[in-house]
């Protein structure tokens, strides 16, 4: 299809840093079309593949904020999917452009976490934001007004990621832990040679591309050296002390693995070639939990209690990740989800009863999301079970992992030198007949100080 560069090659050349040429300011509907398909290629790629890299990244600050900008990604990717059906373009996300593919697959090659960061706050995302105001300013503002005001509404967040970014970076840096310029110059040649963030125009001297391979994202969860207990599984009384006075702020903040547990069911939905709701909601979740982190965090500290010292359980991640994506659903929202919402409320009206009421509506803000989490993987527990043939029924396949969670947590706790058991006892017969002890959240007989 022949395109004719108007306003798309004039701003492309901008971003390519190319030579422009004096054009009309306009963009035609299929400069439009193509050119959407190339932006959400991109958002797409990136948002799903560093979904999986964050556990890379050691700093909770780090893994809290790119969370929260992945969310802000996927509903930007959202919209423009939208305006790409308005230009017949249907299920983009089944039609993201290989190119982009294997550009995001070259930053996936950065050495580290802040080489990564570097990339992606230094060079990727300055350029979207670049290429986006760019069309906003050229396209017909009546006539294009959709397309004029979904840019326009996403800019703010966009240019408040790449600030926290670059903030972050320049503190990284003050520390010693400095980015790769060359790597950074290495993107950013790439994306010249795609013809920027429009992807029109490629330089006619542009070198080859080479293939990067496949990614996938770390067996253990990286975290930062300034957690001083790293567990295989939560600690309960009598092996933290400290647990007995916090047990709901220790909960939600222990919920940091499940951050990276979430982002890796984002990451894996791409073997299945999972519909784009799949992908919005895990984002979503994966949001919902690192604000779970950061709401447990505030109330240790509010409590007096160093969170820096407070038992993280990696072993969590180490174990959901190694279940099948399926297995992984099931245990974490049908289970460790699902079951916790009867000692959740038992929380909120011993909060209320103590007269602690940021404590009462953090646990009753985090009922809300779970209750969504717990509807998010029934819905595509079933999907995948009928895209994959699965001949067991639902019961079936949630008693399955949560037994292999189990024994797989059991013999982890015991390689680790923690409390471990004999015999895991029954099956799992549904919430509230306590035959699982996997629940994201712990009862509270028998810490009777907290209750008064």
């Amino acid at each position: 299809m022949a395109i004719v560069h108007r306003t798309a090659d004039r701003a492309a050349q901008k971003v390519s840093g190319v030579r422009r040429r004096k054009r009309q300011t306009y963009f035609r509907v299929e400069e439009s079309q193509v050119i959407f398909h190339h932006y959400f290629s991109l958002e797409f790629e990136l948002a799903t593949t560093l979904a999986g890299a964050i556990a890379m990244l050691p700093d909770l600050e780090a893994k809290c904020e790119l969370s929260h900008h992945l969310h802000s990604a996927m509903l930007r990717a959202r919209d423009m999917r939208a305006r790409l059906r308005d230009f017949l373009v249907s299920d983009a996300e089944r039609k993201v452009l290989p190119q982009w593919k294997n550009f995001v697959r070259h930053l996936m090659t950065a050495k580290d976490d802040v080489t990564l960061l570097g990339a992606l706050y230094h060079v990727i995302r300055p350029a979207q934001y670049k290429a986006y105001s760019l069309h906003a300013r050229y396209t017909l503002p009546v006539n294009d007004a959709p397309t004029k005001e979904l840019l326009e509404l996403h800019l703010p967040a966009l240019k408040r990621d790449i600030d926290w970014g670059t903030d972050y970076l320049k503190r990284k840096q003050e520390q010693g832990r400095a980015g790769d310029p060359a790597f950074e110059q290495q993107i950013r040649e790439h994306l010249v040679a795609l013809g920027g963030i429009f992807g029109v125009r490629p330089p006619a001297d542009a070198p080859p591309i080479p293939e990067y391979p496949e990614w996938q994202y770390p067996a253990e969860m990286a975290l930062e050296e300034t957690f001083t207990i790293r567990s295989a599984d939560r600690y309960t009384l009598p092996d933290w002390p400290e647990y007995e006075a916090i047990p709901t702020a220790y909960t939600h903040f222990t919920e940091l693995p499940v951050i990276d547990i979430v982002g890796s069911i984002v990451y894996d939905g791409r073997k299945y070639d999972m519909p784009f709701e799949y992908y919005m909601e895990f984002i979503r979740q994966m949001w919902d939990e690192a604000r779970h982190t950061m709401m447990g965090f505030e109330r240790l500290k509010a409590f007096g209690v160093d969170p820096y010292s407070v038992p993280i359980p990696v072993g969590h991640y180490a174990v959901w990740t190694s279940l099948s994506l399926l297995h992984r659903l099931a245990s974490l929202t049908q289970v460790g989800e699902a079951c916790s919402f009867e000692p959740k409320r038992a929380w909120v009206a011993a909060a209320w009863k103590r007269n602690d009421p940021l404590s009462a509506l953090e646990h009753e803000y985090d009922i809300v999301d779970e209750r969504t989490h717990v509807t998010f993987g029934s819905r595509w527990i079933k999907h995948l079970m009928q895209i994959t043939g699965e001949q067991r029924d639902v019961k079936t396949v949630v008693q399955d992992a949560d037994w292999e969670f189990r024994e797989r947590i059991n013999e982890l706790r015991k390689q680790k030198g923690e409390k471990w058991v004999e015999d895991l006892g029954q099956r799992f017969m549904g919430c509230g007949t306590n035959t699982s002890p996997v629940s994201l959240a712990p009862a509270l007989d028998g810490i009777p100080n907290i209750i008064a």
